[in-house]
């Protein structure tokens, strides 16, 4: 049954009611919000300024292109989490946003604009544990996702939820080291820092100036494999026990709505009503486009 379109006194009721829910937003959806609109003001300003510097230092056209092209990377990326929760309706917790806002920040702007990664002898493998933690929770919430889905036949054990968690931070890890190997020999560029101690020995046909790539490779590799089996590990205990110690960071499918809404009330989790309000609000929007639409084509 289509649902009836909404009288104005009951959309005015529904605004006031959203308006009341967001009062009562934690503090954390509050710095995520702040976090977002600044980090995304200060890529724009970058992203200007680089602009404006293309004009203005000729000499360096490719440094300057390959910020301005950096800039539009990470404001893509910076956006691919709100686009996944309201285009395929999952529910993705502030705290998570956040992690993977600073992250795409932190590569994109501080690492490769701003060259933290040349400068900072912590910075590259510290941002790649982070990113171990936070492919091995994502893989977690993925598979827990299934694991929910009230399938009967779908049910899957901890160890090996935790297992696909590990080893999907690990394909991640293997992806990315991939795509570095890529850009270096497309571009010449440094991500896998063979530049820094070229060595360039051997005689045979698989003699390669490959210097310390291979190393910097192996380590972060490493350091995301350790992340990952970090989150692996609590998670198989969180399951094992049944503590949800994940729970707050985990996503969320909520294409049904009153469920959805049922277990946040019951979770007393006001992000989540949000967003489930804000998803409403929008499929409400479609609906009532697409019926005005088809009186008009019925007038026709």
């Amino acid at each position: 049954m289509p649902k009836e379109r909404l009288t104005k006194r009951e959309r005015s009721e529904k605004a006031i009611k959203r308006k009341k829910l967001r009062k009562s937003l934690p503090r954390s959806a509050y710095i995520t919000k702040l976090v977002y609109f600044l980090l995304q003001l200060s890529i724009l300003v970058i992203l200007a300024a680089s602009i404006i510097n293309l004009f203005l230092t000729p000499d360096d056209v490719e440094r300057v292109i390959m910020n301005i092209a950096l800039c539009v990377g990470a404001l893509i990326t910076i956006n691919i989490p709100a686009f996944i929760q309201r285009r395929f309706k999952i529910y993705i917790p502030s705290i998570l946003q956040l992690v993977a806002v600073l992250l795409i920040y932190a590569h994109f702007i501080l690492g490769e604009i701003f060259r933290a990664y040349d400068h900072l002898m912590w910075f590259d493998k510290t941002l790649h544990t982070l990113n171990g933690l936070a492919f091995a929770l994502l893989g977690f919430s993925m598979i827990n996702l299934l694991n929910n889905s009230g399938d009967q036949y779908k049910k899957l054990s901890p160890f090996f939820v935790s297992l696909f968690s590990f080893c999907f931070c690990l394909a991640v890890s293997y992806v990315w080291e991939l795509f570095e190997f890529m850009m270096d020999s497309a571009f010449k560029l440094n991500m896998q820092r063979w530049k820094d101690g070229l060595v360039d020995v051997g005689t045979g046909v698989n003699a390669y100036t490959q210097g310390t790539g291979l190393v910097d490779t192996m380590i972060d590799m490493l350091v995301m494999m350790l992340g990952g089996a970090l989150v692996s590990v609590i998670g198989y205990i969180s399951l094992k026990t049944k503590k949800d110690l994940f729970n707050k960071l985990l996503l969320r499918k909520i294409s049904n709505y009153e469920l959805a809404r049922k277990n946040a009330i019951e979770e007393n989790n006001m992000e989540l009503l949000i967003a489930l309000e804000d998803i409403h609000e929008i499929d409400d929007n479609i609906l009532e486009t697409k019926r005005e639409d088809l009186k008009e084509d019925s007038k026709v």
